[in-house]
């Protein structure tokens, strides 16, 4: 099994995304999910807060789902009870990232694009500038049709990130 098929099976086992068509593979409106990075804090937008994505790839572009906005949390938290207490507000933001996820399930990606102002699909030939930043490469910085777009992955969804990355978009530093 080449690395990609195991992607696609990791995904496959692991995805609350699910094909509204009754199939059980990946297919969705005729896409290939190909991977999901989970739980990605990030930014898209020079004026956006912290929030929590999933990063889905399918074979035709990038969705990225908003599961927990995190980022007015943190403001909050911070201002009332300085790191200790941002640290505490954004764990409790995360709380809900399954919760959403599970509205999520079932659900046509357009639609679940459609569902957060804050949600953003991009077809790969739309996305520049991508660079993988930081010690141990854990940052990675893009430019999402136009918008500035900034992840912070997962540890132990850097090498499946930087994957399906190198697989679908030209260009990219990984």
């Amino acid at each position: 099994m080449d690395r990609l098929s195991q992607t696609c099976a990791t995904a496959d086992a692991t995805t609350k995304y699910r094909p509204t068509n009754g199939n059980p593979g990946l297919s969705m409106q005729g896409e290939q999910i190909l991977g999901i990075v989970y739980s990605a804090d990030g930014v898209v937008g020079r004026l956006s807060l912290l929030k929590t994505y999933d990063l889905i790839f399918t074979d035709r572009r990038l969705v990225g789902a908003v599961v927990a906005k995190t980022g007015a949390a943190s403001v909050i938290g911070g201002s009332l009870g300085g790191a200790i207490g941002g640290a505490i507000a954004r764990s409790v933001a995360k709380g809900g990232a399954n919760k959403r996820r599970a509205n999520y399930a079932g659900l046509p990606l357009d639609n679940i694009v459609a569902s957060d102002k804050a949600n953003f699909s991009a077809p790969y030939d739309r996305i520049e500038n991508v660079k993988f930043k930081g010690l141990g490469r854990k940052f990675v910085h893009m430019k999402v049709e136009g918008k500035k777009a900034v992840f912070k992955l997962p540890k132990d969804q850097r090498d499946q990130a930087k994957s399906l990355v190198a697989s679908r978009i030209p260009g990219a530093r990984v």
